[in-house]
C-alpha cells in the first residue's frame, strides 16, 4: 500500500533581509520543523523555484519566490512529487490573527494575503490546509501594514511566536 505524502510549505521572502520579519513567519515555522527533526539538508531546486527536504512522509519546503509568487513552487512541488491538493499544509503570518494564536483553516479564501491567493490562483482551488499564525499586535492595529509585515519581531514578540510554533507544530503531528 503506499502512503500518502504530505508537502508542508512554509511562505516568506526569499531575501536576508527578510530574514526574521514577520511576513516571514511560515518559514520560521518550517526551520524550526526542520530544526525538531534533524533536518538540515534542504535541496535547492531553481528548476522547481524551491529549496526542499524529502522523507518517507512529507515534503517540507521553502519557496525560493516572492511571497507574492508562492504559488509557483506550491505548483510545481505538487506536479512533480504528484501530491494531492488535500495534503498541502501552508504555514503563513496572518495580521488578523493576535500575536501568539493561530488557527487551522481548509478550503477558506485568502483574507488579502498575497501569498496565499498565488498558491489559489496556481493551484486553481482553496482546498488545501493552512496553518494561520497571528501577528496582529496585543493591542490595536497597526496603521501602515505593508510597513509593518515586514518589520522585524520585538523580544517580546519572538518569544509569542516561538510558543505559537510549537502548538501549532504539534497539532501538526496529531492529525498526520
Amino acid at each position: 500500500m503506499k502512503m500518502n505524502i504530505f508537502l508542508i510549505v512554509g511562505l516568506g521572502n526569499p531575501d536576508q533581509r527578510y530574514q526574521n520579519t514577520r511576513h516571514n513567519l511560515g518559514q520560521l515555522a518550517i526551520q524550526t520543523l526542520c530544526s525538531k527533526l534533524n533536518l538540515t539538508e534542504f535541496k535547492k531546486d531553481k528548476k522547481l523555484k524551491v529549496s526542499w527536504i524529502k522523507n518517507k512522509n512529507f515534503i517540507i519546503a521553502l519557496p525560493l519566490t516572492y511571497m507574492n509568487e508562492s504559488g509557483i513552487a506550491v505548483l510545481n512541488l505538487k506536479k512533480y512529487f504528484k501530491i494531492p491538493i488535500k495534503n498541502i499544509l501552508v504555514f503563513h503570518d496572518d495580521i488578523d490573527l493576535k500575536i501568539g494564536t493561530f488557527k487551522i483553516s481548509y478550503a477558506r479564501g485568502s483574507a488579502g494575503h498575497n501569498g496565499v491567493q498565488s498558491i489559489i490562483n496556481h493551484l486553481k482551488t482553496k482546498n488545501f490546509h493552512r496553518f494561520r499564525l497571528g501577528i496582529q499586535p496585543l493591542k490595536g492595529k497597526p496603521k501602515n501594514v505593508d510597513k509593518f509585515v515586514l518589520g522585524k519581531f520585538t523580544q517580546e514578540e519572538q518569544k509569542l511566536t516561538q510558543k505559537v510554533i510549537e502548538k501549532a507544530l504539534e497539532k501538526i503531528f496529531e492529525d498526520l
